[in-house]
């Protein structure tokens, strides 16, 4: 009987802890309420959305340009947060969205594009040192690691220079995913187009495993095109005491 009443309790816990779950929507170009609660109320910020979630929540992204710094700040990145999902390339008018509507997405369409360009200057040949160092970074430690309920699905990724002095700033200009302290940082990154980034290494896409922690993402259906770096300019993995693939 008690252990009949300890399985309710534990059920009814995760019963609420689901409703707790909540759907975030960005919209570059929304001039509702901004409060990210619809289309029409959609913040128009990815770092205001990825703030405002949790684990287990969810974020829709409507087609537009979302720059990984909203006070043009070359330090920061759109930042992946610990089991929150983040879709991208929807037309912004889909209510409701279903499993459905998530799998037919028009990617060419409705092109939803992270980037590093944030004075819209990089076209022509134009200046890439006021980029941001990346466009995409999850950081995995000890404390907090990242895994697989983590997940980055329908985006372009494009204009992270990642040419700084210092081991951070020069590596991962498209995306930078690190594990240290003992953490993981395995995240899932699916369909995404990574193009146009720069770095001294993983121009693409830099995977990093210090000591005794983890760097192994799912990639599912992602393309590089045009990535530069003097090491890996689609993807570099470098494990120094830590597991990396």
């Amino acid at each position: 009987m008690k252990k009949f009443a300890f399985t309710l309790i534990i059920l009814s816990f995760a019963a609420i802890s689901s409703s707790y779950a909540t759907r975030y929507y960005v919209n570059w170009a929304a001039f509702g309420n901004q409060d990210g609660s619809s289309w029409t109320d959609a913040f128009i910020s990815m770092k205001t959305a990825i703030d405002s979630a949790s684990a287990g929540d969810t974020i829709f992204v409507s087609a537009g340009f979302y720059p990984a710094s909203s006070s043009l700040d070359k330090n920061e990145y759109i930042g992946l947060k610990q089991g929150v999902v983040i879709f991208g390339s929807f037309a912004g008018n889909e209510d409701p969205i279903t499993k459905t509507v998530i799998d037919s997405r028009d990617f060419e369409d409705n092109p939803s594009v992270l980037m590093g360009d944030l004075f819209l200057d990089d076209a022509g040949g134009g200046n890439m040192e006021d980029n941001t160092y990346h466009v995409v970074v999850a950081k995995g430690t000890g404390a907090e690691s990242i895994d697989s309920t983590t997940v980055l699905d329908g985006f372009f990724i494009y204009g992270g220079n990642a040419t700084g002095d210092t081991d951070s700033t020069s590596v991962g200009g498209g995306v930078y995913l690190t594990a240290t302290g003992g953490g993981s940082c395995n995240p899932t990154l699916k369909r995404l187009i990574i193009f146009g980034n720069y770095a001294k290494e993983g121009g693409g896409m830099m995977l990093y495993a210090g000591t005794n922690s983890e760097c192994c993402p799912m990639l599912d259906s992602i393309l590089f095109r045009g990535n530069y770096a003097d090491g890996g300019a689609g993807l570099y993995c470098k494990a120094l005491g830590g597991n990396c693939s």
